[in-house]
Formats: C-alpha cells, structure tokens, sequence
C-alpha cells in the first residue's frame, strides 16, 4: 500500500474539516509528529487507518483510493462534496459516513461549505418546482424561511416541500439550493 497516497488522503480530508494535526492527533490517539509522519509518507498510517477514517468522518476505502487531482478541481472551479443516493441510517446526513462524492460548482460551497447532494430518485419531492431525477443540493446549515423548499424526515421517509406545508412533527434536514437537470 502506498503511503505517501494514504497521506495524501488524510491531509485532504482533515483539511477539509478543518483540524490542526494536533487535534487529529489527539482524536486518534498519536501525537501531531505522527500525524506529520503519515501525512508525509514517512510512516505507514495502515494500523491507524480505522480510528483516522473515524476521526475524518470517512470510509476507510477513501483513504485508501486515489484522490480526486485537487489541482483539477481548483482549475475548473469545482468542490468535492458529498453525494447521497439514499438517506443514511440513523438519518444524519452530517453524521453519515461519506462514501461517494461529486464535483460541484464552486458557489454552492460558498454558501455553506457544509452542502450535500442527494439524488432526486431517493426522495419524496412534493413541489412542482422540483424534477424526480437529477441531484439536488441541499443546505445543512441554511436557516429555512418562508416559501423556502426544504429536505425534512417525517416517518424514516425524506421528502421534499415548500416550508409551510411540512408536518410540524417532521425534522428539517437542510434548504435546497439548486437542482442539477440531467437530460434523459
């Protein structure tokens, strides 16, 4: 196994959660030298790989695989996000582990770097202004106003409505920001 890609790896995603290696350290229970050590390829991460995947909030597969060329998404203008093809056990799209992930623009990560895709398939949409197929991106940290359309849990299903018509009992799982149209 390689270690400098592992490193790689582990570099990109606790970046991407915005951990010093010392507090990625402490999570998993090395020192920051390690964390260095491993980010570096110098040491080999392989015994850790579970407790870092943990601390990181991924699949260990993740660190383990190529990464998406970061220098390619910075050059088109892309983000990598999380993209979710049915809704996660215990229903915590933030919590979830984040297995598979999808190039998005730029500006939806500016609106909350927290943003996530979900597949239209996957869901109930119960709006006119929605399509049942293609991506949609939703914001976890947006605050949800009137005649905002947003994903929300009722019952273990996830659906999607315009905020007034939700069930008051339901939990709002994030605004939509956009829908992706793929051509059939």
């Amino acid at each position: 196994m390689n270690s400098k890609l592992i490193g790689e790896n582990i570099r990109i995603y606790r970046r991407k959660m915005s951990l010093t290696q010392q507090e990625l350290g402490r999570l998993v229970g090395v020192s920051w030298e390690m964390i260095s050590r491993y980010e570096r390829g110098v040491s080999s991460p392989l015994g850790r790989i579970d407790p870092i995947s943990k601390a990181l909030n991924v699949d260990p597969l993740e660190l383990l695989q190529k990464p998406y060329k970061t220098n390619f998404l910075k050059d088109t203008g892309a983000s990598k996000i999380p993209i979710f093809s049915s809704v996660p056990e215990g229903n915590d799209f933030m919590k979830a582990p984040k297995h598979y992930y999808y190039s998005a623009p730029d500006w939806v990560t500016q609106i909350d770097p927290d943003v996530f895709l979900i597949e239209a398939s996957a869901i109930q949409i119960n709006t006119i202004q929605l399509k049942d197929f293609g991506p949609i991106y939703i914001s976890p940290s947006s605050e949800p106003s009137t005649e905002d359309m947003v994903l929300y849990l009722d019952s273990g299903k996830a659906c999607i409505d315009i905020l007034p018509r939700i069930p008051q009992e339901a939990k709002i799982a994030g605004v939509v920001l956009a829908q992706e149209l793929r051509f059939k």
